[in-house]
């Protein structure tokens, strides 16, 4: 689904019901400094089912999907799934979940939820890729985040704003994979107040709309892109009160990261601040 959800306190029934099954899977991922892929060698096939059952609750909870849409396991498997890398992320008071969708070989760019299903203005992709064409944009270069649930496990939430935060040290983990891959371009998708929100978090001039709204699985959403190597060019450089906040998350997660695709200049920032590559 390319749609951000965040749900601030889990409503009673079925993702409560879900977090108490997911025990002693989802405990792996309480308290943990990094958050996990499903492309870790140990614990990869659990955030992928956590991530997935969490998406499952939610989104029946919120009625994005319903019973009809649930396979043999009564888990929402979409076509995308398979070519999804999904992480997890566990706080001292929550647990969130987010996935990135990645482009196939053949149809690239165009083979993503949200240009598959809306009518997108092709020159700000091209603005925000910063391309000639979308043709020079390799399916490698490109992938939609969604999904993002982020559910109360029922303890009493910290009042430290600089206390570990999951839901956005796990978008700070996704900013790390898109550079150590080569990311150019984000696509988004997702209901008008969470991308005022989003916005709000990483600069309005980060964020493009890039088409109107529309209804998507029973919701009004709105498609836009950002480019991830210059939201954490500017939080980077931000200055504002905002500016430590953004950079705390950014700085703990690219700590090891793989310096080999990113250009040198990228380099040179986060190692201005206090990053060491592996």
């Amino acid at each position: 689904m390319g749609e951000i959800i965040d749900i601030p306190k889990v409503p009673t029934g079925s993702p409560e019901e879900v977090i108490e099954s997911l025990a002693p899977d989802y405990l792996d991922f309480l308290d943990t400094e990094t958050p996990v892929t499903s492309d870790d060698s140990l614990l990869g096939a659990q955030a992928r089912r956590v991530a997935q059952e969490l998406h499952t609750a939610v989104y029946l909870k919120m009625g994005y999907i319903t019973e009809a849409d649930l396979n043999e396991n009564r888990v929402f498997i979409d076509k995308y799934a398979d070519r999804s890398t999904y992480v997890v992320s566990g706080g001292k008071a929550r647990l969130s979940a987010c996935r990135y969708i990645n482009a196939n070989e053949d149809g690239a760019i165009t083979s993503l939820p949200t240009i598959e299903n809306f009518a997108v203005d092709l020159s700000i992709l091209e603005n925000v890729a910063q391309v000639d064409s979308l043709s020079d944009i390799s399916y490698k270069e490109v992938v939609e985040v969604s999904g993002l649930v982020s559910v109360s496990l029922g303890r009493e939430e910290g009042g430290n704003r600089g206390e570990y935060d999951a839901t956005q040290l796990m978008y700070a983990a996704i900013l790390r994979e898109s550079l150590e891959r080569g990311h150019k371009i984000w696509i988004l998708n997702t209901k008008p107040h969470l991308l005022r929100a989003f916005t709000a978090l990483v600069g309005g001039e980060q964020v493009h709309i890039i088409g109107a709204p529309q209804q998507y699985m029973h919701i009004t959403t709105v498609p836009a892109a950002m480019s991830p190597t210059r939201v954490i060019e500017a939080a980077m450089c931000d200055q504002s009160p905002y500016g430590p906040i953004k950079r705390t998350h950014l700085i703990r997660a690219m700590q090891g990261a793989d310096s080999t695709n990113m250009a040198q200049e990228m380099q040179l920032l986060l190692k201005q601040h206090g990053v060491v590559f592996r």
